[in-house]
């Protein structure tokens, strides 16, 4: 069983997805201990999570964050936050996933609008979802 998270390098993982290996990363995610991924790198394999659908997963790491009862120092940052939300809209939280997503529009995170779309497809209203995705399109902070 996997207990060191060294073995499992973002970059490593990003690599068995672009091959077409994420069932395999879907096995080894939950082996991880999140205790002992670097705080700066949560937000990164949270999004290897959500890109090999496991939103379960960012959830039971990014709760005590985003929903903790204790201070959390430092604070939630927006991609935690958005990351977390749209997390919480993939298994049917959509007012919750809103209310999160909504409080960090004017964000310069540029993930934030592309969640809100997300958000507003997953409830199958496509109309409300181009407001943000055309914002997500045409962020400085997207590459072409």
């Amino acid at each position: 069983m996997m207990t060191e998270n060294d073995s499992l390098t973002l970059k490593q993982l990003d690599t068995w997805i672009r091959e077409g290996r994420a069932l395999y990363v879907r096995t080894l995610l939950p082996k991880l201990v999140v205790s002992n991924i670097p705080r700066h790198q949560l937000r990164d394999y949270a999004d290897i999570a959500r890109r090999v659908q496991m939103p379960t997963l960012i959830i039971r790491w990014l709760r005590p964050l985003i929903r903790s009862e204790k201070p959390v120092i430092p604070l939630a940052s927006d991609g935690e936050k958005a990351i977390y939300a749209l997390a919480l809209s993939r298994i049917g939280a959509f007012n919750e996933a809103t209310e999160i997503l909504t409080s960090l529009r004017l964000s310069k995170e540029p993930n934030v609008y592309y969640y809100l779309g997300l958000n507003a497809i997953e409830q199958w209203d496509f109309l409300s979802a181009l407001g943000p995705l055309k914002k997500y399109v045409t962020h400085n902070g997207i590459s072409d």
